[in-house]
């Protein structure tokens, strides 16, 4: 965990990055949620919470595409790119002399709303995540307890077999697996490109209906309106309560960092 004064840098540029995202969202009106810690900073403390050294949002499948569609028209500073590392888009900024930070971007899709079917198509997204996998990153999950032997067999062998093809045939392959099977009658929805916690979270559709600006630090951002369904969903009943969740995502996060700043230096880290 970072220093408490480099947490202090940390959060000066997330602040930043979050204005610029908000700022061009609003201008080509896309709809967008503060998400995860980000989204309980908000709600709780109208701003970061104090060890977050992260952003997260997260946007309709729509919506992501239309922030894409002019993303890719009309960025307007040299600082901030968009890299896709593992499954998920980030949205990097890195100024001279100051530290890297990102913003996660995750894609809520539909999902059946038969149980059984849910099943298939979060296994199915688990596979192809996994052919998405660094080295590192499949070393890292390998060692991650919260699955069995069978599925980190069945993940490794995924991963084993995406080697034989390109990093962009696979993240094809995914996209339209996450966007066109088992989308049932589109009344429900999870993160189709989140860790497993999120893959099982299926919520409905129609909390994203509605959004709303809050105050977040000097400024104001979007969240959902309905963020009381899906809070509790995340980190208990009692979300309101501050309290210090132990980091268990630490190595991955590690190992990001520095795979982003590869990227950013035109290395090839997907295989």
């Amino acid at each position: 965990m970072p220093s408490e004064p480099a947490l202090k840098e940390l959060h000066e540029e997330m602040l930043i990055l979050l204005k610029w995202f908000h700022k061009f969202c609003m201008a080509h009106d896309i709809k967008y949620s503060l998400h995860g810690g980000t989204l309980l900073g908000a709600v709780r403390e109208q701003g970061f919470i104090p060890w977050d050294d992260d952003v997260d949002v997260s946007l309709m499948r729509e919506e992501y595409e239309r922030l894409m569609l002019f993303f890719n028209r009309c960025l307007p500073m040299d600082t901030i790119s968009m890299q896709y590392y593992d499954r998920t888009p980030r949205l990097v900024m890195k100024r001279t002399d100051r530290p890297l930070v990102w913003m996660d971007v995750f894609i809520y899709d539909y999902i059946s709303e038969k149980r059984a079917l849910q099943i298939v198509k979060i296994f199915g997204e688990l596979l192809l995540a996994a052919s998405l996998k660094s080295k590192e990153v499949m070393t890292a999950t390998k060692q991650n307890r919260k699955y069995s032997k069978i599925v980190i067999a069945a993940l490794y062998a995924a991963y084993l077999f995406g080697r034989h093809f390109s990093y962009k045939d696979r993240y094809r392959l995914f996209d339209t697996f996450c966007t066109k099977s088992f989308c049932g009658k589109k009344g429900f929805v999870h993160l189709s490109n989140d860790q497993y916690s999120g893959l099982v979270r299926v919520v409905p559709q129609k909390i994203f209906h509605n959004y709303v600006i809050t105050k977040f630090e000097d400024t104001e951002l979007m969240i959902m309106r309905d963020y009381k369904i899906l809070l509790p969903l995340m980190y208990g009943s009692d979300y309101m309560v501050p309290r210090k969740f132990v980091e268990s995502n630490l190595e991955i996060h590690q190992i990001i960092s520095k795979d982003l700043k590869n990227q950013l230096r035109g290395k090839n880290v997907n295989g």
